[in-house]
Formats: structure tokens, sequence, C-alpha cells
């Protein structure tokens, strides 16, 4: 359920881009004329250009998120803290905590979450640590981070 969300939403964002570029192309270029006389096919490139972004929306989910490990040691509460520090550093806030300690951030403002397509990140308690799940660009950046985080303190 989360891949075909995930895809939706990148579709939509996608398509939104297209119509901007489109309209850019048909007001800077055309002078009175119909809009399909911009494409060689008329208005089956659009459909056209609208299956391209189908396909890639489709795609996207699996190469564009991924998972990493956070290994820790201490307790629950001194890793959680280490964490909320810098991922509040890092512009997000805690939007949920549960009961298995289980955490999400989003972007604290607005044009962050629109940015990022209004994705979160994910920690899950795992054995050794936690497991954050994500946009895969925004999950390698935090990884490293994390890493050198709890390497320093030798944790």
């Amino acid at each position: 359920m989360k891949y075909l969300i995930r895809s939706l939403k990148y579709f939509l964002y996608l398509l939104f881009l297209l119509v901007i570029f489109v309209a850019v192309i048909y007001f800077v270029s055309a002078k009175g004329e119909p809009l399909e006389s911009l494409f060689r096919n008329g208005y089956n490139s659009l459909w056209t250009m609208a299956l391209v972004l189908a396909i890639l929306s489709a795609c996207y989910p699996r190469f564009g998120y991924g998972k990493r490990r956070i290994r820790a040691t201490g307790t629950a509460d001194e890793i959680i803290a280490k964490i909320e520090a810098h991922m509040n550093a890092r512009g997000y806030e805690l939007e949920s905590r549960d009961a298995e300690d289980n955490l999400v951030f989003r972007q604290a403002t607005f044009l962050g979450r629109l940015g990022k397509m209004f994705d979160k990140v994910y920690f899950t308690r795992a054995l050794s640590g936690y497991e954050m799940e994500g946009r895969l660009k925004e999950i390698v950046r935090l990884d490293t981070a994390f890493f050198q985080i709890f390497e320093e303190t030798g944790e």
C-alpha cells in the first residue's frame, strides 16, 4: 500500500511539473495557435508524456526509497535523545512516538514538507538500534551522520 501511495504521489508531482512546463512553452512560443500545434503528434504527445511519467512514477519507489540500520547501544531514552537532537538540527520535527519507541519525523516547515513531497522518515526499533525508512537520498545522509554521532561517543 505504501508503494502505491508513493507512486501516485510522485506521479501527481511530475504531472504538475509537466503542466507547468507545457504552459510555459505554450505562452512563450504560441501566437494564438492551439496547444496541439506545439507538438509533432498533437494531443497524442501529451498522452505519451503522461504515460512516460506514469511508468517513471511506478518505478521510482523501488529505487528512490530504502531502509538503513542505525547501530547504537545504550538506553532507549539516550538513543532517542540523540536521534531527536540531530533530526531537529536537520530541520525535522517529531511527529509521533509510539509505545514501542518507534519514531516518525517530518520536515518542520511547510515549504520543507512540500519540497520533500510530504515524505516522512520512519525509525523502527530494532535489536541493535533503529531502522530508518524513507527517501533514499535523505536516509543515506542521515545514516552517515548517525554513524559519526554514535561512533564518537563510543556507543
